[in-house]
């Protein structure tokens, strides 16, 4: 597998981390723009990548990103070896996405979206193991890359992992079950999880401690689903959500432990001072 990190660029090497994990999503916007501001239509090629990256003024590397975005999100189709097609130019990326649904707004905890996950992408992963393109299998990879590129400069974000799990969705040629499962994506960035007193920022960073895992689980439904097998391809995906499931649960045990136990030590420490305080005259005689 090629290493995303060696391709990147000046101006994703200069910027802060959160930036940069903006920017993509940022040229991915400005090339709907262009592509509305051309009157390019369902069925033509896109704009070819090098010249985007002179039109924006960023890398080849951020423009691939942002196609790649493009397409998870049904505005264009990528093909292996040639130009991308447009699908949907007149679409938005607030109306695309559903981020001010407020619907998808609402306070689900990240066990219920965890259980709704594995009713839902299981099945995406055994049909995308009927209908997946090769150039399916490469965007999966490509995200697979993606998460490797923030692991490894510490991003906490999840794009290379919705990305491929997005991917698998739209492979499935389940027009509905796609919808679905970005759903559930865009709740569980847009909503702030509650796991037993965990905050979202909390619950993020429990996904950045095990990403090294989920990357070697991404890779075995991406042989199965290459391999055209369904059946492998279904249960690796539910071995996957069930294990990350798992996880939460044990984070969340362990954040409520943690939360009484300082709230035990609060009440022996107000115990001792209301003590110290009392008079004399009002304190209990030592046992003889």
């Amino acid at each position: 597998m090629s290493n995303l990190s060696d391709n990147m660029t000046k101006e994703a090497q200069s910027m802060p981390a959160a930036a940069e994990e903006r920017l993509f999503m940022d040229v991915a916007k400005r090339i709907l723009e262009e592509v509305q501001k051309r009157g390019l239509t369902s069925g033509d090629r896109l704009i070819p990548e090098i010249e985007l990256a002179q039109l924006l003024s960023v890398s080849r590397a951020t423009v691939r990103e942002a196609i790649v975005a493009l397409d998870v999100m049904g505005i264009v189709r990528v093909r292996r070896g040639a130009s991308a097609v447009i699908l949907t130019p007149n679409a938005s990326l607030v109306s695309v996405t559903a981020q001010q649904d407020p619907h998808l707004a609402q306070a689900w905890s990240p066990v219920q979206i965890q259980h709704a996950r594995i009713l839902l992408e299981p099945e995406a992963a055994s049909l995308a193991a009927r209908h997946a393109s090769e150039d399916d299998c490469a965007a999966m990879e490509s995200a697979v890359e993606r998460s490797l590129t923030e692991q490894k400069k510490g991003f906490m974000s999840e794009f290379g992992d919705r990305d491929f799990h997005l991917i698998i969705a739209k492979a499935s040629h389940d027009s509905v079950l796609h919808r679905l499962c970005r759903d559930l994506w865009t709740m569980r960035r847009a909503q702030a999880p509650a796991l037993a007193g965990m905050s979202k920022d909390q619950v993020e960073q429990l996904l950045q401690e095990r990403r090294t895992r989920s990357v070697f689980e991404h890779m075995r439904i991406l042989d199965a689903i290459r391999a055209k097998d369904p059946e492998r391809a279904a249960q690796a995906m539910r071995d996957h959500i069930e294990t990350t499931t798992r996880d939460l649960l044990t984070a969340g045990a362990r954040k409520s432990a943690k939360v009484e136990g300082s709230k035990n030590d609060d009440a022996r420490a107000a115990s001792t001072r209301t003590e110290s305080t009392r008079p004399e005259s009002t304190r209990p005689e030592p046992d003889a």
